[in-house]
């Protein structure tokens, strides 16, 4: 049973402290590479942000390190260099002896609403602290300020402020101690929704691995299941199609995810057994995986012939860092797919390949929704751009974390930088999304009834995503 429960297990590689000290010139030279390698792989640097200002804040940071620096101070002082590419694919995480040493996290998931942070899982031992508390301190500093820090340093696509001010508040757990020292517990203030009384916490902290599952332990009905089927409403006939990730692996020798494929064809033969009028599919917090995947899904819903990928590339600068020469096969033969050049890029263009057909036996004709939020992301942002495209379903929710147009991603090179040894998560490729006639040129796929979280929702435990839909549907 794979559970994704909401978006925590996104950053759980990341956090901020170790004793190790640099000289100034080990710190320089951490920088350089850092610099050097983003310029030489990233597929998409320029993107978002002017190549002269970025040179320019490489300089401006190498030069500032005039004599020793802490191993917190230069990994916090390194992070422009990642966030301002203002992409969610593009990351650091720590070494692996920091790593090992400093595993606890915040034992909490927050939820904002109107400007306010309210407790909305407690996975500490203190029952006391419960779901509905507003959170005003942690550490004696705002949570204003603390989930200000957050949002500054994570570099999302196009900016995406929404995605931003998910993170902060539902990953503040894992997001926390990449920034801020984090003992084996922490003091909290919070208030009680119209009151001005305020309550002290001493909240012992958790570890990493054991955050998600005291959290279903506690919350077991707010656990999702992959792949998962339900009839919201029988009457209605509403049913809801659960995609918490586009991975779902038989085994570790399952490298073509066919259970994947076997469980959703399995999925959308009880969906047309239960004469499904209203199809919901449920792609909040789906942060991705794996792309073939997208086209297994799209097969049971499109009306039409279908291709994923427009366009896939790499800079030629980066040739030999994504096919090794040791790899034999893979350098030889990559310019037979990767055919076409420009000054900077090898790629590959599908061009006007008839694309794949809809699938005949179980495929879904009737009215589609489809659930979106701003940690939609990535693999997911495949599926929503082209099913917008392709006119084929009501959007409810908010904008998803990734572009229309595309994304950095496929794979990765993962170098560590030479003397702090902080680990480098550089995309490889640009994959753009493929096109249709009556495509949209929204930068991100817009609602089409937004959803806003409200205080009397969350007090209820009302999902306000089901209840727009149900509106919907009456109206």
């Amino acid at each position: 049973m794979r559970f994704c429960f909401s978006l925590l297990y996104i950053f759980f590689g990341f956090s901020a402290f170790s004793q190790q000290t640099l000289s100034a010139e080990q710190a320089k030279e951490d920088v350089v590479f850092l610099y050097d390698n983003m310029v030489k792989v990233h597929p998409g640097l320029y993107r978002y942000q002017d190549s002269t200002e970025y040179a320019e804040m490489f300089h401006a940071i190498l030069n500032s390190f005039v004599g020793p620096v802490d191993y917190l101070s230069f990994f916090n002082r390194i992070s422009p260099l990642i966030t301002s590419v203002k992409d969610l694919h593009t990351g650091y995480g720590h070494n692996k002896k920091w790593a090992k040493e400093h595993k606890k996290v915040l034992p909490f998931v927050l939820k904002e609403i109107d400007d306010e942070y309210h407790l909305q899982y407690n996975a500490s031992s203190d029952t006391t602290f419960s779901r509905g508390l507003i959170i005003k301190e942690i550490e004696g500093q705002s949570i204003e300020e603390v989930t200000r820090i957050i949002r500054d340093n994570i570099g999302t696509d196009g900016n995406n402020e929404p995605a931003k001010r998910l993170y902060a508040s539902k990953s503040i757990g894992a997001y926390y101690p990449r920034f801020f020292e984090l003992a084996d517990s922490v003091t909290v203030t919070a208030t009680l929704p119209h009151t001005d009384s305020v309550l002290t916490f001493e909240l012992a902290t958790i570890e990493r691995k054991a955050l998600i599952s005291s959290i279903i332990k506690r919350y077991p009905d707010k656990a999702r299941k992959n792949l998962d089927y339900e009839i919201l409403d029988s009457t209605k006939s509403v049913g809801k199609l659960d995609i918490t990730s586009f991975v779902y692996k038989g085994s570790p020798l399952d490298i073509f995810q066919r259970k994947f494929g076997r469980t959703l064809k399995k999925r959308f033969k009880e969906i047309k057994r239960d004469s499904i009028e209203h199809l919901v599919l449920d792609l909040r917090s789906n942060g991705g995986g794996y792309i073939p995947n997208v086209g297994k899904v799209l097969k049971y819903l499109s009306q039409e012939p279908f291709k994923l990928i427009d366009t896939m590339a790499f800079k030629r600068s980066a040739y030999f860092k994504i096919f090794p020469v040791y790899r034999i096969m893979p350098p030889l033969m990559a310019p037979f797919y990767f055919n076409k050049t420009t000054e900077e890029y090898r790629y590959h263009a599908n061009g006007k390949s008839p694309g794949r057909m809809p699938s005949k036996k179980h495929n879904y004709s009737g009215d589609l929704y489809v659930f979106m939020d701003a940690n939609s992301y990535s693999a997911t942002v495949f599926t929503i751009a082209l099913l917008k495209d392709m006119e084929r379903a009501t959007f409810i929710g908010t904008i998803p974390g990734g572009a229309t147009w595309g994304s950095h991603a496929g794979s990765w090179y993962t170098p560590k930088l030479p003397n702090s040894k902080i680990r480098l998560r550089i995309p490889q490729y640009r994959i753009v999304h493929s096109r249709w006639e009556k495509s949209h040129d929204d930068f991100f796929v817009q609602p089409d009834v937004e959803v806003i979280n409200t205080a009397e929702d969350f007090k209820k435990d009302i999902d306000p995503y089901e209840k727009a839909l149900f509106e919907l549907i009456k109206d």
